[in-house]
């Protein structure tokens, strides 16, 4: 899967660049849920480079968002927008409620909404985890993405701006490779059925309305894969800025043709809106969704 383009990349390169016109997203506002660290960071970065005039940052933690939001504003002295940082627990409905509450009173529209935080669970069988703790894991991965985009889609009825809207699924791999997090099989559930739900909403919206694409960020040394063990030495890691820049092309129109679908960030994008790919994808409307295949 992982040579699926025959060109695969490692860190951003032209095509994806978050500073080409092409893929400005000035005038719009982003929100990323898991944005202080890793891999939300590194798109939030991303989408400063391209000029967005907000950027919110969401954490669970007021003193982690606060700190990531006025460190990425050090980062980056020529940008003119607004980054600023939220604390929600995007898994408790009733923080969530007070969030888009308080952003509709402040008169602040989403344009982008970037669902990138995750819950990996414990790792062990199932039914060795219990319930209680795969259920945190469904919470987390798929009622929580539900509820944002459900008020992410219901904000635009109540306040237009005329911009279109789009919706990045910051999913993983193991969605399909089931080896990958073979000692997580409730996270490999999970991503599964909060992507395969991110699918379904899309099929029914219009790509014109809300663009949704869902993708892999590619094997990135995260905070969390430090505490795990992991170090420099453990593996080919990618840069962590290539999943930012693919996020920012994600939600520009070039990536239209890609809605509903799921891609690994590490694809060259040229091959995958040119030639063979291409004519797959706009001739099987199951090509890069979920499903079972051969039936």
């Amino acid at each position: 899967m992982a040579s699926f383009t025959k060109t695969i990349h490692k860190e951003p390169y032209p095509a994806i660049s978050s500073s080409l016109p092409s893929l400005s997203q000035a005038t719009k506002t982003v929100l990323i849920t898991g944005g202080s660290t890793g891999i939300g960071y590194a798109i939030a970065r991303a989408f400063a480079f391209a000029s967005a005039s907000e950027i919110i940052i969401l954490g669970r933690r007021a003193d982690f968002v606060s700190s990531a939001a006025s460190r990425l504003t050090a980062e980056m002295p020529e940008f003119k927008g607004k980054i600023v940082g939220r604390s929600c627990d995007i898994s408790d409905s009733s923080s969530a409620a007070v969030l888009w509450s308080d952003l509709e009173k402040e008169g602040v529209v989403v344009d982008v909404l970037v669902l990138n935080a995750a819950r990996t669970g414990k790792p062990g069988p199932i039914l060795q985890v219990g319930q209680d703790e795969v259920w945190a894991d469904y919470v987390m991965n798929v009622r929580a993405n539900l509820d944002f985009v459900e008020r992410f889609s219901k904000q635009n009825e109540r306040a237009p701006n005329g911009k279109k809207k789009s919706i990045i699924n910051v999913s993983t791999m193991a969605i399909h490779d089931f080896v990958v997090a073979g000692d997580r099989p409730n996270y490999t559930a999970t991503k599964n059925a909060g992507t395969l739900l991110l699918q379904q909403i899309a099929k029914d919206m219009p790509v014109e309305k809300i663009q949704i694409i869902s993708f892999h960020p590619g094997w990135i040394l995260t905070e969390a894969a430090r505490k795990g063990g992991y170090d420099e030495k453990s593996a080919p890691w990618d840069d962590e800025n290539l999943p930012g820049h693919f996020a920012v092309w994600a939600a520009s129109p070039d990536a239209a043709f890609l809605h509903g679908r799921f891609v690994w960030a590490c694809w060259d994008v040229d091959e995958l809106r040119t030639g063979e790919i291409r004519k797959r994808i706009d001739a099987d409307p199951d090509y890069l969704k979920i499903g079972v295949k051969g039936l």
